[in-house]
């Protein structure tokens, strides 16, 4: 009887040039691995005739239920003095990670942060102490290069409240367009007509698809916003994002003596210090200027006029996260293609939208 000699993905691995992992995810039909790997690691799986041991495949995906997973909670270039605070935005999406863990009851996580002048293989290393069961959640603002890394190495990978364009990768984030048109809206709906922003920049995905929204909403009611009323407040430098340079930006604009009627904020913790910079120079709100904002955090209890905002729900953020990744971890075909999931939000009316200047 002849002897049939089974091609191993320990084989196909070094043919490809890949990791053993990356190889049983292509083959296991996981999306999250790109397109360029996983079109080389089928290219050779078929050149060396590879043919899968079902049995083995079979006994893998009840061992994989019965182990707990491990998902790894990265956290990428965080506004420091801002966004690791116990109750700002990302900490409440760690908040819905610990309670899709907790429900599930067979979740480990573990959490860390990079910045871009980390090396990101560190990440890499880290999920694999925990096996095939290992995953990663980037929060915050990741870049696209450290996803493709991620991917080419054969790790699960899921966005959380953000996304990249042209990659295929799950991501889990608000509903940032619809968002800002309901921001503009609820001014325009009130009689406002000159409307600004006052953001950052554009690696502040989210804050851009606001922005977005805001201008398509002023498009539909026949409005255009003027080019002084849209500030950014540092440049095109994410680390720039601070304090002291939104204060500048507000109090520059300000002495300019030409403000829109209202103004849109893309987080309340900008809010808080534009309201802060409006009292030292005399203004308030909504007297002086009418504002709408995002989030619903400690930061809108923070300010001296609670504003008129978007609650963006970063708990569901979190939770879906988890879910979304325990099912590319658990299921034998990877969790099928990439998908994204987005969260709607909500306007909460306070205090901050006054009545528009008469013309």
């Amino acid at each position: 009887m002849a002897t049939i000699t089974r091609v191993t993905l320990k084989e196909i691995a070094s043919r490809a040039d890949v990791s053993h992992t990356t190889v049983s995810r292509v083959l296991n039909g996981n999306q999250s691995i790109s397109r360029p790997t996983r079109d080389r690691v089928l290219t050779v799986a078929k050149e060396l005739d590879y043919r899968p041991n079902r049995r083995s495949q079979t006994h893998a995906t009840h061992k994989m239920a019965d182990r707990p997973l491990r998902v790894q909670l990265v956290f990428c270039q965080l506004l420091w003095r801002v966004e690791d605070s116990p109750a700002g935005y990302f900490m409440q999406i760690v908040q819905g990670c610990n309670q899709a863990a907790q429900t599930d009851g067979n979740i480990e996580y573990h959490w860390s942060y990079w910045q871009p002048d980390e090396d990101p293989q560190k990440i890499v290393e880290t999920v694999r102490a925990g096996g095939r069961s290992g995953g990663v959640i980037l929060i915050g603002h990741s870049r696209p290069s450290l996803v493709r890394m991620l991917q080419d190495e054969g790790v699960a990978v899921v966005l959380a409240d953000h996304e990249h364009a042209g990659l295929d990768v799950d991501a889990v984030l608000p509903d940032n367009v619809a968002g800002g048109v309901q921001a503009a809206q609820h001014l325009i709906d009130r009689g406002f007509r000159r409307i600004g922003w006052l953001g950052g920049p554009d690696e502040m995905v989210n804050w851009t698809q606001r922005l977005l929204g805001v201008q398509v909403a002023m498009a539909r009611a026949g409005l255009t916003m003027r080019e002084d009323d849209r500030r950014n407040s540092c440049g095109q430098d994410l680390r720039g994002l601070l304090t002291e340079s939104i204060e500048k930006t507000m109090g520059d604009w300000l002495s300019e003596g030409d403000m829109p009627e209202a103004l849109i904020l893309p987080s309340t913790w900008q809010a808080a210090i534009v309201q802060r910079v409006m009292l030292e120079r005399g203004r308030r709100c909504p007297d002086d200027l009418s504002m709408v904002s995002f989030d619903n955090d400690l930061y809108a209890a923070m300010c001296s006029t609670r504003p008129t905002r978007l609650a963006t729900f970063p708990e569901q953020i979190g939770v879906r996260a988890v879910e979304r990744l325990s099912q590319i971890l658990r299921r034998e075909e990877g969790g099928g293609p990439a998908y994204k999931t987005v969260i709607p939000m909500k306007l909460i009316e306070d205090q901050s939208v006054g009545q528009p200047p008469k013309r």
